[in-house]
């Protein structure tokens, strides 16, 4: 069983992660294959490049702990070479923040925060500074999180626990009438929502169930935004598909994924690394190769221009119970591979904006 400092952070994060990441692989013998991804990459991620990728622009906001403590959870901002870090709340701010998402303009974030409680976690807008929080979507749930803002400002989807009996589901709520709407009703849960470029489509990762309640995975599925034309993206049975985000052409998404990873009857720490696929979800390719689970490669993000991502870079070389965590950033293409230097303890779930 992972540690509490593992977990806990990713709780705060996402509440439970099941978005990809119970971390956890079991082998059923009912199990889906896992869809060809193709030969790997040429170069392993253990090859880091010891300077950042060249011409990054826009700014990267991203969950790091105050204080090296794992319960205090703030947003910090970075250039995307490491530089003029800043942490958007003073250390003393005892709430936590997570799930940020830019405003198409780049001068507010959408997130999640427990400013009601630690038990009650609910939306807000914040500028980009750290200055004007005010409240979105508050109640009657105590889980709204990972909120995601339209690329027209006018809208914003997340995931919530109002509806109890089918964990989470994506919700939308419009900025102009106040008007919260349920896109999803799965029986599983409906996590991580994000939208294409062009505002047509809405992607999120969903829960799939096997021949029994534990032979389950995540995978990515589109639906418009007003909750029809769902269409799967991705199958499969005992692995995960997740954390999709559309590329600024549309044309591509970016996804973490274990589907590399042979499905073992002993329980192990998800082999997560990024992927690429068309929009439509044909010819999935893998884009980072790391070194088993000594690693991890999670929650993928695409500057403006589409010539980089970021990502949450695991290491667990030290403890397969412990890792150290890192934002990295790296070429379109998954070359030169590079982890910010002098940032807060275990960087996460970090998102490129202008």
């Amino acid at each position: 069983m992972q540690s509490l400092r593992y977990i806990l952070p990713f709780m705060i994060s996402l509440l439970a992660i099941a978005c990809g990441g119970d971390n956890l692989q079991i082998d059923y013998p009912e199990s889906t294959p896992a869809p060809d991804p193709g030969p790997p990459p040429p170069s392993p991620t253990e090859n880091l490049a010891t300077t950042p990728p060249a011409g990054m622009i826009g700014r990267i906001v991203y969950l790091g702990e105050v204080n090296n403590d794992f319960l205090a959870v703030h947003l910090f901002v970075t250039a995307p070479n490491g530089s003029n870090t800043t942490n958007l709340f003073p250390n003393a701010d005892p709430f936590s923040y997570t799930g940020p998402s830019w405003s198409p303009t780049g001068d507010r974030l959408v997130v999640a925060s427990n400013q009601m409680g630690n038990a009650e976690w609910d939306i807000y807008s914040v500028n980009a500074d750290g200055s004007g929080l005010a409240a979105l979507v508050a109640g009657p749930s105590s889980g709204d999180f990972a909120p995601s803002w339209s690329p027209d400002g006018s809208k914003v989807v997340f995931q919530s626990t109002t509806d109890a009996v089918n964990g989470f589901d994506v919700y939308l709520y419009d900025i102009a009438t106040n008007v919260t709407t349920n896109l999803t009703s799965s029986p599983g849960d409906d996590e991580l929502a994000s939208w294409s470029p062009d505002g047509s489509r809405v992607l999120f990762q969903t829960t799939t169930v096997g021949q029994d309640e534990s032979s389950s995975g995540t995978n990515l599925v589109v639906v418009n935004p007003d909750g029809s034309g769902r269409v799967v993206l991705t199958e499969g049975i005992g692995f995960q598909n997740s954390a999709g985000m559309f590329a600024p052409d549309g044309q591509t998404i970016a996804y973490e994924s274990t589907a590399h990873q042979e499905v073992s009857a002993t329980a192990t720490i998800g082999d997560f690394e990024i992927y690429l696929m068309n929009a439509d979800g044909t010819n999935p390719r893998r884009l980072t190769v790391g070194v088993g689970d000594s690693d991890a490669s999670r929650f993928p993000t695409w500057s403006p221009d589409g010539r980089h991502i970021a990502f949450e870079f695991h290491d667990f070389t030290i403890n397969q119970l412990f890792s150290v965590t890192n934002i990295a950033v790296m070429n379109a293409d998954g070359s030169n591979i590079y982890l910010l230097e002098d940032q807060p303890v275990n960087g996460r779930y970090p998102r490129w904006g202008p």
